[in-house]
């Protein structure tokens, strides 16, 4: 059976333990200081938390980061592709930041309801200590 890319990058991002962890702690760093009205992802506000969240996820945790976006449907099956086909791990962290960034550059145009899913998937990380 084919399996759908989202799911597949779900179950990529559950085996990056290290990569979560930094996730969650860039995420808690952005999101978890706002009120939960605030950071939405409906309002404007909300956007401008979620552009800053995915600037610190693209310097923390890269792959982790794409994998996330791809899972919750920000990130299309061609940018998933693309991370699934680099070889070596400089490559795939260059192509992981590029997803991000691509995906932070259209953070305005994405359907609220998939901005919503980045939100609550971030929200929802438990903010862990990053060096584990």
């Amino acid at each position: 059976p084919v399996r759908d890319h989202r799911e597949m990058a779900a179950d990529r991002l559950r085996g990056l333990a290290d990569g979560a962890y930094t996730l969650a702690a860039a995420a808690h760093d952005v999101l978890h200081g706002s009120d939960e009205h605030a950071a939405s992802a409906r309002g404007k506000a909300g956007r401008v938390l979620l552009k800053g969240a995915l600037a610190a996820l693209a310097g923390a945790s890269p792959l982790a980061a794409a994998l996330l976006l791809v899972a919750e449907g920000a990130a299309g099956m061609h940018e998933a592709h693309k991370l699934h086909r680099a070889v070596d791990p400089e490559t795939q962290e260059r192509l992981a930041r590029e997803v991000v960034e691509s995906v932070r550059a259209r953070v305005d145009r994405l359907p609220p309801e998939v901005a919503e899913r980045v939100v609550a998937a971030l929200r929802s990380t438990p903010a862990g200590d990053a060096t584990r």
